[in-house]
């Protein structure tokens, strides 16, 4: 399976958070492992290479009957981030000093690439 980066979203993780707990899970379960020299990356920032997707609403979920939310979670929406991962499907976060990582499968990249040149960011 081919893994790499189109979208980083940046916002703080208490160490000891249920997000990190899972993190840590889904690296077991899935057999990841971190990269030699990759381990300690932090989030770099703005970056030429980097499109900010604007109008991105991150959301610390809390469980609630009305949402039937029944676990705490982190919903980040925005429209392009739907053209690149569909609904239903997974791929896999790391926690990073600064944000988190998230990694696209190879049909994710090529969705990412196909929607990135109809938009002509």
């Amino acid at each position: 399976m081919i893994w790499d980066v189109v979208v980083y979203i940046s916002f703080n993780i208490c160490p000891g958070s249920v997000v990190v707990y899972h993190v840590g899970l889904s690296s077991l379960r899935l057999g990841f492992k971190s990269r030699p020299g990759r381990s300690g990356a932090s989030m770099s920032g703005p970056a030429e290479p980097k499109i900010e997707l604007k109008n991105a609403k991150v959301y610390l979920h809390l469980p609630d009957e009305a949402t039937r939310s029944k676990i705490l979670h982190i919903d980040i929406e925005h429209p392009m981030i739907n053209e690149i991962i569909k609904p239903k499907e997974a791929t896999y976060a790391a926690g990073k000093h600064g944000g988190v990582f998230i990694g696209l499968k190879k049909e994710m990249i090529e969705r990412a690439n196909k929607a990135l040149k109809k938009k002509m960011y």
